[in-house]
């Protein structure tokens, strides 16, 4: 379950008591309670029923005796079972407010619930009783949120593994534009350099654009800070006047990285406009790299990527992700074989870019 939102739990419409329960949240300092008994619970099977978090063994918690439930988000702890003696937990912690705590754990069956309910009694991590309705709306929204959750679940199983790719590359590499993180390149058939690379994805995603009709392909290395709203310049430019579905490819994701996965799928979900062509995405692989010709619009997973063509913007990569730029920029237009040379026009171009970001956050503050 994720943390929860405030301002999206206030309008819900719910009772005045469900409003000021989660507008008086506590700090998110982690809180431990002692036990009076040791609690007998199996925190594995539990962290089943809590789609959004994942248990976390005491062996990756550094820990001989640690069982945690953390968010995947944010790796806050739900909760975390410590000091195993005597056949059971002797502590539990977490860095929820009860009222946040008691919200999340509405989604356990009502056996398990009732267990840390008891071990929590009378202690500074005692979870509140709601009232009835409170209740039922809690169950509703819960409910809700499962409903959607398997919705995106589905998604991602239907595309995680599509398509075909090339196994080995047809191109020579000298022909190659290497794209790095959080940038995007275009290129075209008639281009001197008529294919786009990039590689290093691993919790990262990197996605292809093809235009079949005119032969116009792209290129971005997308991870989680990106601003996904600046992929619509690249579509702009691979879609142009025609009509077209855009092949679109997709490579990479990690379990952490899952809800991007989703939110790219969702984005060209479309069959109108386009064809999701192959896709690899959550697979468990260390890393993964893709490339597509934009002459035939073949893509590429097999490649030597240290031959890439690094070419004269290979500065602007460190200057671009310092500067914590959110949006995609493109180092690369093949269709004119227009290189950005000059890094100093680079970085002034993303310090200005990052000044307006900056401006637009306080006018959103401000208003």
């Amino acid at each position: 379950m994720k943390k929860i939102d405030l301002n999206e739990l206030q309008v819900l419409n719910m009772s005045p008591e469900f409003k000021y329960i989660f507008s008086s949240s506590e700090d998110d300092n982690m809180k431990n309670v002692d036990l009076k008994e040791p609690l007998v619970i199996d925190v594995q099977e539990l962290s089943k029923y809590l789609p959004e978090s994942m248990y976390i063994s005491p062996k990756a918690n550094h820990d001989s005796t640690c069982h945690s439930i953390m968010q995947r988000n944010s790796y806050n702890t739900v909760i975390g079972f410590d000091f195993f003696r005597n056949g059971g937990f002797n502590r539990i912690r977490s860095e929820f407010s009860t009222y946040e705590l008691a919200y999340i754990l509405h989604a356990l069956p009502a056996e398990l619930y009732q267990k840390i309910y008891t071990a929590l009694k009378d202690t500074i991590l005692e979870l509140p009783i709601f009232n009835r309705a409170t209740n039922k709306r809690i169950i509703d929204k819960i409910e809700e949120e499962k409903r959607i959750e398997n919705e995106k679940e589905t998604l991602l199983k239907k595309f995680q593994l599509t398509g075909l790719f090339e196994e080995n590359n047809t191109f020579n590499l000298k022909e190659c534009k290497r794209i790095y993180q959080r940038f995007y390149g275009i290129t075209a058939a008639n281009s001197k350099l008529p294919v786009l690379a990039s590689f290093g994805a691993f919790d990262c995603i990197i996605l292809t654009l093809y235009n079949p009709e005119t032969k116009v392909a792209a290129l971005a290395h997308i991870d989680t800070l990106t601003d996904l709203n600046s992929i619509e310049s690249m579509l702009r430019a691979v879609r142009r006047s025609s009509y077209s579905k855009i092949e679109v490819s997709l490579v990479g994701g990690a379990n952490s990285t899952k809800q991007l996965a989703i939110n790219l799928i969702e984005t060209f979900n479309d069959e109108t406009q386009y064809l999701i062509k192959s896709t690899n995405l959550i697979n468990g692989q260390t890393t993964q790299q893709l490339a597509i010709d934009a002459r035939t619009g073949k893509i590429f997973t097999t490649f030597d990527p240290s031959n890439l063509n690094l070419g004269p913007d290979y500065n602007a990569k460190s200057v671009h992700l310092e500067n914590y730029m959110r949006c995609l920029v493109c180092n690369y237009d093949g269709r004119t074989d227009l290189i950005q040379e000059n890094n100093t026009n680079i970085s002034a171009n993303f310090r200005s870019l990052k000044e307006n970001e900056q401006s637009e956050e306080v006018a959103k503050t401000r208003n």
